[in-house]
């Protein structure tokens, strides 16, 4: 793939196996929860309400804890995009220099 696609195509395809991993363990804990008089339908609706819960916990304990480094370190986004955006013509400037 001379025309520069392949780069954005792996992190489609890594996005994409990191989705079939949330298929397959929600379908893991299905078949685990399915047992002792438990249908299979509330066994899958148990597994996704876990799911979403787990999301839901991982969610505000980064919320959080954004909020706690962003105190420690006293500083704000502007910084951090100055730095990115000097990389980033750095690399330009570096890539130019090899041809």
């Amino acid at each position: 793939m001379g025309s520069g696609l392949a780069r954005p195509l792996v992190a489609i395809a890594l996005f994409e196996f990191g989705n079939c991993a949330t298929t397959l363990l929600i379908l893991r804990a299905t078949g685990l929860l399915h047992h002792g008089g438990r249908s299979l339908v509330s066994a899958t609706s148990l597994a996704i309400v876990l799911y979403a819960a787990n999301n839901l916990l991982g969610a505000i304990v980064a919320l959080g804890g954004g909020r706690w480094i962003d105190r420690l370190l006293h500083r704000g986004v502007g910084g951090d995009h100055r730095v990115a955006w000097i990389l980033g013509r750095v690399e330009r400037r570096d890539r130019r220099l090899d041809r």
